[in-house]
């Protein structure tokens, strides 16, 4: 009987075939290799053999290498910043902040043509106003007397005399701004049951207080620094004007650099004239166009009457500046 072709397989052939066993060659595997040099050449052949890859790959390193040298010398005559205009958002002048500046206007934004007769008018008038009462002749009579650090009665206005903002910072010279150095006066504007004195060790200011200036020894005054708000404003202020010109080595100068007298809030007859303490600050290094961010700082700490200590932070106050012209 003939075998089934369905019966199942029962044998195992363990015959080892091969390719000639098939009638078949295969050509053997080659790999090829590239050292660094042979990489070079290779690309060098494929290029070669692809010119218009050449000229398009030096067309986009030109364009990116262009558009670098433009970008460097925008940061570069900019302060290495891009120009920054105001952004019409800065918040309100606040008269009754403990640390009160001038010239005031709607926001905190003072923004001037050194070239326009009529902005550099508001601004002076706006200084003339608020410094008139300093003025010595304004001083005159039984009521005001020179105070210090032992001495401030409390039926007697303690004088504060306009001389003391020094020559720079004046009327006659248009407080800076026709020359696009302007002058900022900053005044302490504390309630009438607060005194004043420099941060000791025994404040909870002490920690913060260990960043303010060094040098100032008088006890009797509480000093007072400006700076950028932010570090990008840091970059506006400088060293020279003009064709070089050295500038007493300061970015921002202070009439007078002592601070404030602490002396002078106190109990005292409210129905008598006050002058409040006050300083000017001048930023003669300006930059055109360029919308710097100041705050400043006075380092005190307030008390009441009974010598109690009133927690609070520093005394600050901010204000921007822009300078505008044609």
């Amino acid at each position: 009987m003939a075998a089934n072709p369905y019966d199942p397989i029962t044998t195992t052939d363990f015959t080892k075939l091969t390719d000639d066993d098939w009638g078949l060659t295969l050509p053997p595997l080659r790999y090829k290799t590239y050292t660094g040099s042979s990489r070079f050449k290779y690309l060098c052949n494929e290029l070669r053999k692809r010119p218009w890859c050449v000229i398009i790959t030096l067309a986009v390193l030109c364009i990116v290498i262009l558009i670098s040298i433009v970008i460097g010398a925008t940061s570069q005559k900019e302060g290495g910043h891009p120009t920054r205009h105001p952004t019409g958002d800065e918040p309100d002048w606040d008269p009754n902040n403990s640390l009160v500046f001038y010239p005031a206007n709607k926001s905190i934004l003072i923004r001037f043509n050194p070239e326009n007769i009529d902005d550099v008018k508001t601004n002076v008038w706006s200084l003339h106003n608020v410094t008139e009462g300093y003025l010595l002749t304004e001083q005159l009579g039984d009521d005001f007397v020179t105070c210090n650090s032992t001495y401030q009665p409390f039926n007697k206005t303690c004088k504060n005399e306009r001389t003391q903002f020094g020559s720079v910072c004046t009327e006659q010279n248009k407080y800076g701004y026709s020359d696009a150095q302007p002058c900022v006066f900053i005044q302490l504007n504390l309630p009438d049951n607060r005194v004043i004195t420099p941060i000791s060790k025994d404040s909870p200011l002490w920690e913060i207080a260990k960043a303010q200036p060094a040098g100032y020894s008088d006890s009797s005054r509480v000093p007072v620094t400006c700076a950028g708000t932010v570090s990008v404003n840091l970059f506006i202020f400088y060293y020279f004007l003009g064709k070089g010109h050295h500038i007493n080595q300061e970015w921002i100068l202070y009439f007078p650099n002592t601070g404030f007298p602490s002396y002078i809030y106190r109990r005292r007859d409210m129905s008598l004239p006050f002058l409040k303490p006050a300083l000017f600050v001048q930023f003669p290094a300006l930059k055109d166009e360029q919308l710097v961010h100041v705050t400043c700082t006075a380092w005190g700490q307030l008390y009441d009457f009974n010598k109690t200590l009133v927690k609070h932070d520093l005394l600050r106050t901010q204000f921007a500046l822009y300078i505008r012209r044609g």
